[in-house]
Parts: C-alpha cells; structure tokens; sequence
C-alpha cells in the first residue's frame, strides 16, 4: 500500500482484516481503508464479499496478493471479487494460484509477478517454464496475461516477447521488496 501510494496513485483504497486495519490506517492515514470481516484465524472471511466490491467500484486497477495468505475462504474471496471486476489487475505471491488466474474476468489486462517458485506452482510443475519460448507459451495458454518473473534476470513477458532486465542486484532480493514492486506497477497501472 506504502509504494502504491508513493508510485503517484491519486485515491487509494486498501482493503484488509478488521483487527489489523486501524493500526495500518494510522501509519499511512492517506489511503481509504476498509476493514473486512475476519475468519477464524485471521484470514478475510468471504461475507466481505460485498464491502470488496463497494471498495472496487470505479477502480482503475486492483493489486492483490502480498499479505493474503492461503486460506481456501480467502482465496475463494479473491476468486469471486475477479470475477466481478474487469478492469487491469496485478496478481503477486499467496494469490498466484492457477485457480485465481483462472477467476480473471479479462486475463488480457493481468500483470503476474511470480518467482520461480510461484511460476512453477502456477504452471503445475516440478520445473518452471524456461526459455522465452516457454514463458511465451505460458503467456498465451493463460489468456494473455503479462507477467515480470522475477530473478537475478528479471523477466517481463507477454504472449509476444520476452524482455530481460540486466540492472537491479543482490539488494532487491530480500523479503519484501516483490510487494514493493507489485506496489509500484499496481499504481503505474492505476
């Protein structure tokens, strides 16, 4: 949410878990938060349903992932709240799921930030997708999605082309800093 806002994106909405939403909205009080109804062990419960998609009404673009987690009613949350919106969305870590991508109403417009690791969840194998042949065809077999993979290369991928970005280093691989870029190319896609 931090980088969003400081990507330059003008009204910013934040969605997250009722026992946790007033102390994040006390430390980046510029951006609208909704608290959402919670599961039983804290992941956000799917009668938020609703309240999501007030949230996303008139939204430029949607991020997702970063902090979700892995609960079946969370990721079912998720799906549902896809499915409804049609506008561009950046889809990152605990949401990168071959179930999500499938919830996508327009793939065309989705940016996937996966790692290695997550790209070969998504791709249901033991390996990820290598070469750009492969990382093209991953592309085009989920609907056209866009994706940056990535690595000590980064990747950024589409149906079409594979692009590599030689700059970056060692200090942009450390925890965190994927949200940060999922941050930053959510705004940019705001």
């Amino acid at each position: 949410t931090k980088a969003a806002a400081r990507s330059g994106v003008g009204l910013l909405t934040a969605c997250g878990p009722e026992s946790v939403t007033p102390s994040f909205s006390a430390a980046l009080p510029e951006a609208m938060w909704a608290a959402l109804p919670e599961t039983e062990t804290g992941g956000l419960a799917l009668e938020g349903r609703g309240q999501v998609l007030a949230a996303v009404e008139g939204a430029s673009a949607l991020v997702a992932g970063p902090g979700l987690g892995a609960e079946r009613e969370t990721l079912l949350l998720l799906e549902e709240v896809l499915r409804a919106f049609d506008g561009p969305v950046l889809l990152d870590a605990d949401a990168l799921r071959p179930e999500i991508i499938k919830s996508l109403a327009r793939p065309e417009l989705a940016i996937l930030t996966p790692h290695l690791g997550e790209l070969a969840r998504l791709a249901g194998a033991d390996d990820s997708p290598e070469g750009a042949d492969a990382l093209k065809a991953f592309c085009r077999e989920n609907g056209g999605v866009t994706m940056i993979l990535k690595g000590p290369l980064s990747s950024v991928c589409d149906p079409e082309r594979v692009l590599i970005n030689y700059r970056g280093g060692p200090v942009l691989a450390r925890g965190g800093s994927g949200d940060l870029l999922a941050g930053i190319v959510g705004g940019l896609l705001a």
